[in-house]
């Protein structure tokens, strides 16, 4: 090889080995700043606090979310009174029944206050009597107030309070009280112008200390001709129940059906009877 050329191949063989090593070490550089960056980032950003009943860092929710590894429950929605009515049952005395439902899929309420505001027929406000009930999650339930007694009312309204919400498991729940036979009609007999007598059968998982009754009489229009309420104590799990009810006086109705609604209050500890030595608990469903 020539000297000129041998000169121009060492000069440009020098240049390229330089070229490399400050591309290699521009290369390590920006690796290096990107990891000393994201050790910063890390260092200076908090994880998701899944506990401290905030929403916030990113939560679709209060502590809940894809970044809480969670699904975020619905919110609760208040309770809705589709009717409420007074039962005429003569001389100034009244039977009260609230058709009240809970929307909530999960939640239902250990404890209910209501009031109602009862209005002559000029509107005017008469009385105002309190009460309280129990509701379970996705139920409409009949709420029965009896006796009320005052002259000048002839209306009502129902007006929800407050209520204590309760996380329950519907599904978990299987709570069912089928009314399976029943018969009713006018009878005579001391004290008593009509009954309605029937047996539930008690198809839940659980034995209850009381189960709640309400009993009424639709007529042919569909309006509640009558209401009336009863319970059953020590309802086993798999077994039926015999009951009966019964008004003073004659229903001037033709066509009356019955509607029987049975319930039990699962936020009650003690409602659970001990078996096999242990207490049931409410707090299981949650």
């Amino acid at each position: 090889m020539a000297p000129q050329l041998f000169w121009y191949h060492a000069i440009l063989t020098d240049m390229n080995e330089r070229v490399i090593k400050q591309l290699t070490i521009a290369f390590v550089f920006i690796i290096l700043v990107i990891g000393i960056s994201y050790s910063v980032g890390e260092v200076f950003t908090e994880d998701p606090t899944c506990y401290d009943q905030q929403q916030n860092q990113n939560e679709e929710g209060i502590d809940c979310g894809a970044v809480c590894n969670n699904s975020c429950e619905p919110d609760i929605v208040p309770l809705e009174v589709l009717s409420a009515e007074l039962i005429s049952q003569g001389d100034g005395d009244f039977d009260f029944v609230g058709r009240v439902r809970n929307p909530n899929t999960i939640h239902g309420a250990s404890n209910v206050s209501y009031e109602l505001i009862l209005r002559a027929a000029d509107g005017s406000e008469v009385q105002r009597i309190n009460g309280s009930f129990y509701m379970l999650p996705v139920q409409t339930k009949y709420v029965v107030k009896t006796p009320l007694k005052n002259e000048g009312a002839t209306a009502v309204d129902m007006v929800i309070k407050d209520a204590v919400w309760n996380k329950v498991g519907v599904a978990d729940l299987k709570i069912d009280f089928p009314l399976i036979r029943e018969q009713h009609g006018t009878v005579a007999l001391p004290g008593v112008r009509y009954q309605i007598e029937g047996v539930i059968e008690n198809r839940s998982d659980f034995d209850f200390d009381t189960v709640d009754v309400v009993v009424i009489l639709e007529n042919a229009a569909n309006s509640i001709a009558a209401v009336t309420t009863t319970t059953i104590n020590t309802f086993i799990s798999d077994t039926e129940r015999y009951f009966k009810v019964t008004w003073p006086t004659t229903i001037p109705e033709d066509s009356l059906t019955p509607y029987v609604q049975a319930s039990t209050n699962v936020f009650r500890n003690s409602n659970f009877i001990r078996r096999y030595g242990t207490q049931e608990e409410f707090q299981r469903y949650d």
